[in-house]
């Protein structure tokens, strides 16, 4: 059974160890996942201590960049969680206080690295404004864990363009 590391009154410590518990309760719910109750209780966790983070970071006159990343990164990875276990308002609202701290989405979210778009083609065809929506469209499904995007019939018809003239 998992140890709930945080049952003990909260000391004064550095906003990178605050933050290193709310990443340890975060993994812990994780891990928890199976027994919904005690991965809320983990997850209830982490959001207090995300907030003690955020309290001590908006009372200085300028923010540490890094910190500011890694509070939106927890304030993330806690919607994503939430989201799993059913708990959609409560994912919602610790999404917006991602944002909020300036959280960007990675390309891709899955193992597979990024792919471009095929380079075989001419810089007209690349640029063209229905290989640039194909190429939104397949960026936007891989961030989203899709395999592939929709295919484009207009896509597959593309064909070598004559070379360009001086």
């Amino acid at each position: 059974m998992l140890q709930n590391p945080f049952s003990s009154s909260k000391g004064k410590l550095s906003v990178n160890d605050t933050l290193g518990l709310a990443n340890e309760a975060l993994e812990n719910a994780h891990k928890a996942k199976a027994n919904p109750g005690q991965a809320l209780q983990f997850c209830n966790n982490a959001k207090s201590r995300i907030e003690d983070a955020e309290n001590v970071i908006s009372t200085k006159k300028s923010r540490d960049p890094t910190l500011s990343d890694s509070i939106a990164n927890a304030y993330h990875e806690h919607g994503k969680l939430l989201d799993e276990l059913g708990q959609r308002d409560k994912a919602l609202k610790s999404h917006s206080k991602a944002e909020k701290w300036g959280y960007v989405p990675a390309i891709s979210q899955g193992t597979d690295s990024f792919q471009p778009v095929n380079t075989g083609r001419s810089i007209r065809q690349l640029t063209s404004p229905t290989t640039v929506i194909y190429a939104s469209l397949r960026m936007t499904a891989m961030s989203q864990g899709v395999s592939e995007a929709p295919h484009s019939s207009h896509q597959d018809s593309l064909q070598d363009d004559p070379p360009l003239r001086s």
